[in-house]
């Protein structure tokens, strides 16, 4: 069970890239629509919540709602995790491909690695995890090159707000 659950969520992550460009399409979201993008995406998370509510209270058999002393928290949480990023996000995916979208996305991985072994010093940077990091940035290097030509296509509105 936890394996097909698993495989779901992942299923239902990776389908967000070309679900956000389609999207964009069928609502005629132009790229410099910075509001219709958020709008898109508040409307994507409103749902969701709703579905998630309705999911989590029926397996309760009990309506799912915060502490009071824990609404501080989500506030700040949903501050930083979601609205912050998924506005770098939905503006990202406006001036990229979905394909570079969502190897770009990838990145956090990496990221997080490296702040945890430099910054906050909770993991240990081994040569391994160094050479998986080293590997995984020219990977996403060289996904930005196009053509024959070698050109680098990067925006920092579109591929630099992915990565951020």
């Amino acid at each position: 069970m936890v394996w097909l659950c698993a495989l779901i969520c992942t299923a239902l992550w990776g389908s967000a890239f070309p679900c956000i460009k389609v999207g964009y399409e069928l609502f005629e979201i132009a790229s410099s629509d910075v509001a219709g993008q958020i709008l898109f995406a508040g409307l994507r998370f409103f749902g969701a919540g709703i579905l998630a509510v309705l999911i989590g209270s029926a397996g309760q058999r009990k309506f799912l709602r915060p502490r009071r002393e824990s609404v501080h928290k989500i506030l700040v949480l949903s501050l930083f995790q979601t609205a912050l990023q998924y506005v770098l996000f939905y503006v990202g995916m406006a001036h990229t491909t979905g394909v570079k979208g969502s190897i770009l996305q990838g990145t956090s991985v990496l990221f997080s690695l490296l702040i945890a072994c430099l910054l906050f010093r909770t993991e240990k940077l081994t040569a391994l995890k160094a050479a998986g990091c080293v590997v995984g940035f020219v990977g996403i290097i060289l996904v930005n090159f196009t053509g024959t030509d070698m050109d680098m296509q990067f925006s920092f509105i579109g591929e630099g707000f992915m990565i951020l």
